[in-house]
Formats: C-alpha cells, sequence, structure tokens
C-alpha cells in the first residue's frame, strides 16, 4: 500500500500489490485538488503487464503444495520452470531455453549468483527444499542488462523469511513401488507374465523414497530483524535394471547362468566363454 500527500491536494492512497521476484510494478496515484485532511482511495488495481521493458518470465509461488517428484536429492523447484513456454529438458534434468544449450542459463539465491562456472549449471538452488522457497522465476527473452552474461535464462529462487508471528511445519513425501505404476515401455517388452520379464526381474521396478522436512521461522526483534530455521533428510532406494547378453554357447543357445544377475562375476564368465570360443 502507497500512500501519497502533499500540500493543496487531498490525501491518496492505493490498494495493496503483490510485488514478485524480479518484477517492477508501476504505480500510478491521480491527486486530486482540495483539503489535506480529505482522503481518497484508488480502488483500481494495478494491471499485472509488464509496459517497462521485453523480457518476459512467469513466477511461481506456493511452492509446498505443488506435487513435484522426489529425486536422488530430494524434490528440486527447478524442475517447475518446465512450465513455462520456450524450455525444453534433456535425459540429465538440466534444460535449455529458447533452443540455447544447457551451459547458457545463469542462477541466483536472494539477488546473488548461484551459478557453477565448472559446467553453469546450478550450485545450490537445486537441492533447496519447497517448503523453504517462496518464490521461482524464469526470465526469457530480451533480458536487461543487470542479468547479462549469459544468452538462456535467468532462474531465481527466492527464500522464506521469517515473520512477526512464529510459525513452522513438517512434513514427508512417502513413495514406493506399491504406489508407482509400471513403466510404458516395461508394459510392452515381449516374453515373461505380467509381473516379471523372461529373466525373472520385476516389470515394475523399485523406486521408494522418503523426503523429510521441517522448518520454524519467527521474529528474533519484532519488525526489524527474523529468522528462519530449515532442515530436510531425503533416503530411497531406486532398482536400476541392467540386461547384459553373453555371447552363446558352443552349441549356438544363448547363456543363461544365473551369474549373470551379478554383473562382476557376468563380465569374466562372459571373457572367459569369449576366450574358450575363439580358441
Amino acid at each position: 500500500m502507497i500512500e501519497v500527500e502533499t500540500v493543496g491536494f487531498r490525501h491518496a492512497r492505493t490498494l495493496p500489490a503483490l510485488l514478485k521476484t524480479a518484477d517492477v510494478l508501476r504505480l500510478d496515484v491521480p491527486l486530486e485538488v482540495g483539503e489535506l485532511a480529505d482522503s481518497v482511495t484508488v480502488m483500481a488495481a494495478a494491471a499485472d503487464v509488464n509496459t517497462d521493458d521485453v523480457q518476459l518470465g512467469k513466477t511461481f509461488r506456493d511452492l509446498s503444495n505443488v506435487p513435484l517428484l522426489s529425486g536422488s536429492s530430494g524434490r528440486n523447484v527447478l524442475l517447475l520452470v518446465g512450465l513455462q513456454p520456450g524450455v525444453a529438458y534433456d535425459n540429465a534434468g538440466h534444460f535449455s531455453v529458447n533452443g540455447q544449450r544447457i551451459g547458457s542459463n545463469s542462477f541466483t539465491l536472494d539477488g546473488a549468483d548461484s551459478t557453477n562456472i565448472a559446467d553453469s549449471q546450478a550450485d545450490s538452488v537445486d537441492l533447496l527444499s519447497p517448503n523453504a522457497v517462496a518464490e521461482v522465476r524464469l526470465v526469457t527473452g530480451v533480458m536487461k542488462a543487470e542479468y547479462g552474461r549469459n544468452s538462456g535464462g535467468v532462474a531465481m529462487v527466492t527464500t522464506k523469511s521469517g515473520g512477526n508471528t512464529f510459525h513452522g511445519g513438517a512434513s514427508e513425501i512417502f513413495r514406493n513401488r506399491a504406489l508407482n505404476a509400471v513403466p510404458f515401455f516395461n508394459q510392452g517388452a515381449p516374453g515373461g507374465t505380467e509381473q516379471r520379464f523372461s529373466d525373472g526381474t520385476l516389470r515394475k521396478p523399485q523406486w521408494n523414497g522418503n523426503d523429510f522436512d521441517m522448518y520454524l521461522g519467527g521474529p528474533v526483534k519484532p519488525n526489524r530483524t527474523f529468522f528462519l530455521f530449515r532442515i530436510s533428510d531425503s533416503a530411497g532406494a531406486r532398482e536400476t535394471r541392467v540386461r547384459r547378453r553373453c555371447p552363446p554357447t558352443t552349441s549356438g543357445q544363448p547363456s543363461r547362468h544365473t551369474a549373470c544377475r551379478r554383473p562382476k562375476l557376468c563380465s569374466l564368465l562372459c571373457r572367459e566363454r569369449s576366450r574358450t570360443m575363439s580358441t
């Protein structure tokens, strides 16, 4: 809320406006001639249209309630930028913007640079829990000079802060094999049964996860200094299915020894069988 007053004009007041990460908010407050004791409230809300520059961007809020999948390092808030036009992901989880390379992006955390200079990937913002993040914004298009550096996009993460009242919460994100579906291509693989492949392994892989999160915020000195403390932990197990095909036996039939489920022993047996067949 902004209040404006001067001699010869009525006191003017605007409605509360939401200012998001990296936003430029313009408020035009008209002043009417009159006594200073009179008050005028501007009821027209500020237009949510950027008329100051040509850069584009989308801000994501209320991240605690967003259904983000749990990965090897917990829930990654940067996965939300894929909902914005022009963003594409590779198999490793890195994203590119408007056809640029995956190394053409920049990352900031609370306004400070958080880009790993070795590979131009996120340094720490992808490790933050959604419960600790207030907003995520990806700026694209013709960016202003203050962003510079890279030609892709700028991913900005703003963390939560404390307040004049104590507040906190705790949560757990849980997943396991019983709740997961069978991957599409595993369903169509020939042979075996509905639950297992022909070699006995399960069609529905194990992907268990438990993400624990707890946070507490409050005032140190009301209206001046605040704190926010957060702790999180993730634990899980994921089954990676690797198919190894040994050379055929001397009779021309494929090998079916049980050691193929143990990669190191399988490699030794395969090398030994290949050496025997070549001699």
